[in-house]
């Protein structure tokens, strides 16, 4: 596509989307995380269905989940008022622009000594009790409702972060956390989303594409928690995660 043309076509959008952007970081700053996060989904998704609920705080828990689109952070950031929440995410420029979020968040940078950073300052947050999200797999993965398979398949290439946090952080609760419905089937099906030949890339676009379009979506992200992990030792730890997931996927999202 001609560069003018896809220019034309996206930058209304995405001066749209800067401006929900900057009304969600007011509102971290006002509101708290997970009051601005309920705020998001209904800008950019349709009503939570919830299957379960996060482990009390008060202790270390971390929370592992599926990354099927750009909403289901907020889908699980808006079930955690009660938390000191902090999120493992990979370092990206755009977050340096939103400071209330910021504050939230712990970057892993790709490679280097700011990745044993990272990891240090997750484990403090841990440690002092507080909550962590962490996405292991690192990048957008098929949605369990659109492709189930995919979905586990991807679970083996999860990086194995719970278990070196958990090995260093020895009260930790681990809990599984599985999302799906996230992406409208509209943007799926959109020709700019169908010109990806991979089908991972196909998800990425799809899922920006929702969340610069000004319009109500007709999806229904479902939120399933699973039931909370304690007292597995740590070389099992990986298998045991994997497994609920798949069990989470199989009971709760992908019809």
């Amino acid at each position: 596509m001609p560069r003018r043309l896809l220019q034309r076509l996206v930058e209304r959008r995405i001066a749209g989307f800067a401006g929900q952007l900057i009304e969600f970081d007011d509102r971290i700053a006002r509101d708290g995380l997970a009051s601005a996060s309920a705020w998001g989904l209904t800008q950019w998704s349709g009503p939570v269905q919830q299957y379960g609920h996060p482990a009390p705080p008060g202790g270390p828990l971390l929370l592992v989940s599926n990354h099927p689109g750009l909403v289901d952070a907020i889908t699980l950031l808006s079930t955690l008022a009660d938390h000191d929440v902090r999120l493992l995410v990979a370092e990206r420029p755009l977050f340096h622009a939103l400071p209330a979020l910021q504050a939230h968040l712990i970057s892993v940078a790709p490679a280097g000594a700011g990745r044993a950073q990272a990891l240090r300052a997750a484990v403090r947050h841990l440690r002092s009790g507080g909550t962590l999200v962490t996405y292991p797999a690192g990048h957008i993965e098929p949605d369990p409702a659109a492709d189930p398979g995919g979905a586990r398949a991807a679970l083996a290439r999860w990086s194995p972060s719970a278990t070196y946090l958990a090995r260093r952080v020895p009260a930790l609760t681990v809990q599984p956390v599985a999302v799906s419905h996230v992406i409208a089937a509209h943007y799926r099906r959109h020709w700019l989303a169908r010109q990806a030949i991979d089908p991972e890339d196909r998800d990425a676009i799809a899922a920006a594409l929702q969340v610069l379009a000004a319009r109500v979506h007709d999806n229904q992200p479902r939120l399933a928690l699973g039931t909370p992990i304690t007292g597995v030792a740590t070389n099992a730890l990986q298998s045991e995660i994997k497994q609920k997931m798949t069990a989470l996927m199989h009971e709760n999202l992908s019809q």
